[in-house]
């Protein structure tokens, strides 16, 4: 009977001390990195049924009017990434290119003419009607049809309307070769509708649609009426949604005129998590204590582009010189505005393309700072050295005239630095600050006679919004193809699809582009194409890459935002993540709350004790009343 009670002593003091533990160690807690792996299923898990996040945004980089998806205003349209789900995503490595979305799988045969794509199994919209093929032929048709051009929306003219195959699979079939649809897909452009909302509306009035009431969408949050001007935006997980729900149950989003209004929410503690747009502000102003500054996926780049149309620009070599007397590192910090800047490399911009493409850094021209390859370079190409500065053979002085935006203050600082460099190399050089319409039409210009370089934020050319040739494209086709195709005679649409491109400047990179975009994205065949694009871009150098500008996110330290080393939450590694909470980000996304600042090993010695404190006192007691119950027998 006494070693009975000694053992129900014992057990009592094992429960007392597990409760112990427990109760420190109860709730969703971050000490020390104990959550650094935390998974979308585990983050579900804890949900809250009462919880807001708090997110600020610059109302000059969300001004939204509308939630209409089929809108044709930039703001407008990037709110619509966290109202509509894309159907396939594109990231950079480790993730895969092409990333499934709302779509399962996809096929086409081997010309790219016909594409079978499978949503999910068992997807529902917020009001948990069943999301099915019918709804994806519906949204797709309508936006071809809608299009002013339907040739040209969805990128390649279609034979007919979208058909439906089964209850999750629908067939596009085009005119000509479209391996490139699934990048036009993860660019946002034709994203789900709920045929309800939108089948009775006129094609012609879909883009000016402005009745937003009862409206029904398919994303992590989602917002029923919405008001031309609503501010803040209050938004409400989905129950439906496919990937589960958020740790939030509300999502706040507050729009601040200024940058300075921003940061004052962010020290009051009136929103968790701000995100911008661009580098000089964010890397000098946020600085905001229990916040931390993270890089996250790039969406544009400070650059200089050469006029490669105007002489001596047109020069392979005088590009290779200009770009061995910068010091990128020097106008990386100065433009930035600290030293967490991440430099751009001349091939692919971005060191996970390099990966992606089997490019190794001992083949990327690096180009660093040296006057005697400026020296050897123009020398061999006819220029001598007077009196400090480069003169042809005709004994004219090499003069660049360096334009750049003046709305931009690291454009402004970069080009006076800029100009230091390259007179101290032997270039004479003007500055030219211009306004916004100045400097776009400047580049836009069909003749390109008026500047020699550009420095600007050129937004996107690292971002794989259809492929890294796509971002080529972009720069090439959108500012320079006037001046390309006037030189060789011929128009951009009798140079883009064939293979006839022999001469002019950097024909071999417009070749490489036209041979790369006949595959899908990230196929061994585009990877080797763009390969060999990516290494005569840089051997050709059109322009200097020097680092990531935009995509900064200010983010409250008492919050878990994923990790980066895991590319999880705000991390991830999805192109088209401003502001990083879509496709699941937040799914990751939850409070730190530290109940203990004891690690494990503290706790186990805590239970030890105080399993071995019980254990005395019952010996103690044993003794006692053994010795107590002798007396009364003697």
């Amino acid at each position: 009977m006494k070693l009975k009670k000694v053992l129900i002593i014992f057990v009592a003091s094992v429960m007392i001390a597990s409760a112990f533990y427990g109760a420190i160690q109860s709730g969703p807690v971050l000490g020390k990195g104990s959550l650094s792996n935390t998974s979308s299923a585990s983050a579900s898990s804890v949900t809250s049924n009462s919880s807001t996040l708090n997110m600020g945004l610059l109302l000059s980089d969300y001004a939204w009017s509308t939630l209409n998806p089929f809108t044709t205003t930039y703001s407008a349209s990037g709110l619509n990434y966290l109202f509509y789900t894309p159907l396939v995503t594109i990231g950079y490595p480790p993730e895969a290119g092409i990333h499934a979305g709302l779509l399962k799988t996809w096929s086409s045969n081997p010309s790219y003419t016909v594409w079978n794509l499978t949503l999910r199994s068992n997807l529902k919209w917020d009001n948990g009607q069943p999301m099915t093929s019918t709804d994806l032929a519906f949204s797709l048709n309508l936006y071809n049809n809608s299009a002013t051009d339907t040739a040209d929306y969805f990128g390649a003219t279609m034979v007919h309307n979208a058909t439906i195959i089964n209850s999750t699979t629908v067939q596009l079939v085009f005119k000509s070769s479209y391996p490139s649809l699934l990048n036009f897909l993860a660019g946002g452009e034709a994203d789900m509708v709920y045929a309800p909302s939108f089948e009775n509306i006129p094609a012609s009035q879909l883009a000016s649609f402005t009745n937003e009431k009862n409206i029904v969408l398919d994303s992590p949050y989602v917002i029923t009426n919405y008001t031309t001007g609503e501010n803040p935006l209050i938004l409400t997980r989905n129950p439906y949604y496919y990937q589960g729900q958020p740790y939030y149950k509300y999502l706040k989003i507050i729009l601040f005129d200024s940058t300075t209004a921003e940061i004052s929410a962010l020290s009051s503690g009136e929103i968790q998590i701000a995100w911008d747009g661009g580098s000089y502000t964010s890397a000098k102003a946020f600085k905001v204590p229990g916040y931390s500054l993270h890089t996250l996926v790039p969406s544009g780049e400070e650059v200089i582009n050469l006029n490669y149309m105007q002489y001596p620009m047109n020069m392979t070599s005088v590009r290779q010189a200009l770009a061995y007397a910068v010091n990128r590192e020097t106008l990386a910090h100065l433009g930035y505005g600290s030293e967490n800047y991440t430099l751009l490399n001349y091939a692919t911009l971005t060191s996970q393309y390099d990966q992606m493409l089997g490019l190794t850094s001992s083949q990327i021209p690096n180009y660093t700072q040296s006057q005697s390859k400026v020296d050897s370079l123009m020398e061999s190409s006819g220029f001598k050295l007077v009196n400090g500065y480069w003169e042809n053979s005709t004994g004219s002085t090499v003069t660049i005239k360096v334009i750049y935006p003046n709305y931009e203050t690291g454009a402004t600082d970069i080009s006076v630095e800029l100009s230091t460099m390259w007179e101290t190399a032997g270039f004479k050089v003007q500055l030219t600050p211009l306004t916004t319409t100045d400097f776009t039409s400047t580049l836009a210009s069909a003749d390109q006679p008026t500047y020699g370089a550009a420095v600007w934020d050129g937004y996107g050319f690292g971002i794989p919004l259809n492929s890294f040739i796509t971002n080529i494209y972009t720069f090439f086709y959108g500012y320079l193809t006037p001046a390309f195709d006037k030189s060789l005679g011929t128009s951009a649409s009798a140079l883009y699809g064939t293979h006839l491109v022999k001469n002019g400047t950097l024909a071999d990179v417009i070749e490489d582009y036209i041979n790369a975009s006949a595959y899908p994205f990230d196929t061994p065949r585009s990877n080797y194409w763009n390969r060999e694009l990516a290494m005569n871009f840089a051997n050709q150098v059109p322009m200097i890459p020097l680092y990531y500008t935009t995509n900064f996110e200010e983010a409250s330290n008492s919050v878990y935002w994923g990790n980066a080393t895991n590319h999880t939450g705000i991390f991830d590694t999805q192109s088209l993540t401003m502001p990083q909470f879509w496709d699941g980000t937040l799914m990751v996304v939850h409070p730190i709350i530290t109940k203990s600042t004891f690690s494990d090993i503290d706790l186990y010695i805590i239970v030890a004790f105080v399993v071995i404190i019980a254990a005395v006192a019952v010996g103690v007691g044993y003794n006692i009343k053994k010795k107590k119950n002798k007396e009364k027998e003697d």
